[in-house]
């Protein structure tokens, strides 16, 4: 799981390409992600995040 307490929100990028924008909400994480805090994440950037859940 995913909450979204910020003023700027979180976007993810899930491994299908597909750019979702969470903000002050929950969302459900499954298999792997690039996250971005309060902006659009990408791949070669220090500031993003990769996520993996293994169940």
């Amino acid at each position: 799981m995913l909450t979204d307490q910020s003023t700027n929100g979180t976007y993810l990028i899930d491994e299908d390409g597909d750019e979702t924008f969470v903000h002050r909400d929950i969302l459900s994480l499954h298999g792997g992600c690039l996250i971005g805090l309060g902006e659009v994440p990408e791949a070669d950037s220090a500031d993003s995040l990769r996520a993996r859940l293994i169940d």
